[in-house]
C-alpha cells in the first residue's frame, strides 16, 4: 500500500491466500502470508531506532515478555507448570545464578547460585531463609520470629557461643557457653566490665547453681 502526495492509497499484493516474498542475492529476505504474519529470514537490524508498541516477545521454546499486567510491571513467563526463571551467564558462558520459582501453587522463590543451589529462599506465606553452600540454612524469618541454626558472632567471625558480642580473649570459654558479653573496657570505668558471661550447660537440673 502506497499514499502518494495527494492522499490517495494505491495497492500492491496478491489476490487468495498466496505469500508475499521479497528475495536477495542470498535467498528469501522477508515473506508476509494472508494472516499479515511478517518472517525475516536473516537478522533485523533497527539502526539505532526505537521499536514503540510492542505487545510482546515470545522466544523460540516459548518463553514470553510483555507488559500485559500494567505499565507498572513487566511480566516475565516461562514456557511450565514447574520450576523456571532466569539465569544469568558472564561474557565467557559461565553461569553466575538464578532469578528461581519453583512452580508450586505455594511459591518456594528467590535466588539461586551458579551452581543451583539456594541463597534466598522466600516461602510465601511462611517466611524468607538464608543459605550458605550446599543449601545449608543459616536464618530463618518467621511470622513469630528468627531462628537462626548456628552461632552468632558480632565483632567477631568465630564466636565460640551461641551469641557472642566482642573478640575472644577468655580462654575458659567453651562451646557449651550461651552468651559472651566481651569488652576491652577497664572494669574501674563507667559501665564498663572485662567479661560478663552468662552461661547454661545442658543437662543441668533447674535447681543446680548457675
Amino acid at each position: 500500500k502506497h499514499q502518494d502526495d495527494s492522499g490517495s492509497d494505491t495497492y500492491f499484493g496478491f489476490s487468495g491466500n498466496d505469500t508475499f516474498v521479497v528475495y536477495t542475492a542470498g535467498g528469501a529476505g522477508l515473506s508476509i502470508d494472508s494472516n499479515r504474519v511478517v518472517t525475516f529470514t536473516g537478522d533485523v537490524v533497527m539502526g539505532n531506532n526505537d521499536i514503540t508498541a510492542l505487545c510482546g516477545i515470545t522466544f523460540q521454546n516459548g518463553c514470553i515478555l510483555d507488559d500485559s499486567i500494567g505499565a507498572e510491571y513487566l511480566k516475565v513467563k516461562y514456557n511450565g507448570s514447574g520450576a523456571g526463571g532466569i539465569q544469568l551467564f558472564d561474557s565467557d558462558d559461565t553461569r553466575q545464578g538464578y532469578l528461581y520459582g519453583d512452580g508450586g501453587a505455594t511459591s518456594n522463590f528467590g535466588l539461586l547460585s551458579g551452581a543451583g543451589q539456594w541463597g534466598i529462599r522466600i516461602v510465601e506465606g511462611a517466611g524468607t531463609t538464608l543459605f550458605y553452600g550446599a543449601s545449608v540454612e543459616t536464618l530463618t524469618t518467621t511470622s513469630t520470629g528468627v531462628t537462626i541454626p548456628g552461632k552468632v558472632g558480632i565483632t567477631t567471625t568465630v564466636p565460640a557461643a551461641k551469641l557472642q558480642v566482642g573478640l575472644n580473649h577468655d580462654p575458659a570459654q567453651t562451646a557449651e557457653s550461651l552468651v559472651h558479653l566481651l569488652s576491652s573496657t577497664a572494669s574501674s570505668t563507667v559501665n564498663g566490665f572485662t567479661h560478663l558471661k552468662l552461661d547454661y550447660h545442658g543437662g543441668a537440673a533447674p535447681s543446680s547453681a548457675g
